[in-house]
C-alpha cells in the first residue's frame, strides 16, 4: 500500500520547482505511516528487515527520480537526499512502545 501511496503521488516527485526537503517531508507525512501501520504487531525476522530498508530506499529513489539503470549507490542517493536511514529504526522504537 505504501508503494501504490508513493506511485499516486508521482506528480508531486516529478515536480522540479518543490525542494528536496519539502519532498521529503512530504514523503515522511504521506507515504511512510502507510508502511508503518501495525508495525506494533509485526514478528521481525533478518529478511523482513531487508525488505524495510529496501522499501525505504526505493522510496528515496523514486522521490529522486533515480533509475536503477544509473547505477548509483545507496551512498550517494542518501547524501543526495541528505537523509539517513530511520525507517527501520522507526519499526524498532514503536515495538518498543
Amino acid at each position: 500500500m505504501a508503494k501504490q501511496g508513493m506511485v499516486s503521488l508521482n506528480n508531486i516527485w516529478k515536480d522540479k520547482s518543490i525542494p528536496k526537503p519539502l519532498k521529503l517531508k512530504l514523503l515522511k507525512t504521506l507515504v511512510w505511516p502507510r508502511m508503518l501501520y501495525g508495525c506494533e504487531t509485526w514478528t521481525m525476522r533478518k529478511a523482513d528487515e531487508l525488505k524495510i530498508g529496501a522499501a525505504e530506499m526505493w522510496f528515496f529513489r523514486r522521490l529522486l527520480r533515480v533509475s536503477w539503470k544509473d547505477r548509483r549507490t545507496n551512498g550517494n542517493v542518501l547524501a543526495e537526499m541528505g537523509a539517513g536511514r530511520t525507517l527501520l529504526s522507526l519499526v524498532k522504537e514503536r515495538r518498543l512502545k
